[in-house]
């Protein structure tokens, strides 16, 4: 079950659905939907696998103001003809790469050999601390503004756990095309994170790096990212969905010791059904 909640955190939107983007969904209603194909996330941290997935549920919740959207949650403060603002909480996606495997993940099995100190003496390798990193939880305010032509968005969040104190800032444009038996769906945009959370999840602490040494310094970074989707109806609950997400690393992230890839790619192939 956790791999599920994993899958489904990384692989939704960087935007957020809204009570701007719901206003022909029916209130105060639970609506489920289980996906069954071939779903991909690669992970970015060094020598962390990628993770895999054939089946993940989602759920979803809209009343009057309050709604969720899987680990999203919301509540709609101000709703225009074309512009909304809503807050909104969300998980934050950087920590959940350090947990698609459960296993001791030291700085020693990055390394793949045993350092040495000269003179032929080996070094006491338990003073290597498990390179570890919890997940955190932000919250704060999105604008919606809408058009005949496209959706924009701007979100600032803030760390609301207490894990990193950081921030982000995400800003998107998509674009819904709707034809007789399929749909389109186009998102870019850039999400800034602060150097505090750049900090927390991709520098080593001295415990991890025991006698070692790491000239790495942490800073704002901007990752950016395009998504494409293409939804084909088959009947009122099944559903044919293809997507894939590409992400951009900034460069404060990419410059990291514990990440080996400048981007990484998320993709689903399969079917949908819906309750």
């Amino acid at each position: 079950m956790k791999l599920f909640f994993l899958f489904l955190i990384i692989f939704i939107p960087c935007s957020y659905t809204t009570a701007s983007e719901t206003q022909n969904v029916e209130v105060n209603k639970w609506d489920f939907s289980v996906y069954l194909g071939q779903g991909y996330v690669e992970n970015p941290i060094i020598k962390l696998d990628d993770l895999k997935i054939n089946v993940f549920p989602s759920f979803t919740y809209y009343g009057e103001k309050f709604f969720i959207d899987n680990t999203t949650i919301g509540y709609s403060l101000i709703e225009g003809d074309n512009i909304f603002f809503d807050l909104v909480g969300a998980v934050n996606e950087d920590g959940l790469f350090h947990h698609f495997q459960n296993k001791n993940y030291t700085l020693v099995n990055i390394l793949g050999f045993k350092p040495t100190t000269g003179g032929g003496r080996k070094p006491e390798l338990s003073g290597f601390e498990p390179i570890e990193r919890n997940i955190s939880y932000l919250a704060g305010l999105n604008i919606t503004y809408m058009t005949d032509y496209f959706t924009a968005q701007l979100a600032y969040l803030t760390d609301v756990s207490g894990v990193h104190h950081g921030n982000e800032v995400r800003v998107s444009l998509s674009r819904n095309l709707v034809f007789s038996w399929f749909e389109l769906y186009f998102e870019i945009g850039q999400v800034t994170k602060s150097k505090d959370l750049v900090s927390y999840y991709y520098k080593l602490k001295p415990e991890e790096l025991s006698f070692l040494r790491d000239n790495y310094q942490a800073g704002e970074a901007t990752n950016t990212f395009y998504k494409v989707q293409i939804d084909i109806p088959l009947t009122e609950s099944f559903t044919v969905i293809g997507v894939v997400k590409e992400t951009r690393l900034g460069d404060k992230i990419d410059e990291s010791f514990l990440t080996d890839k400048s981007s990484y790619s998320s993709s689903f192939v399969g079917i949908k059904y819906h309750f």
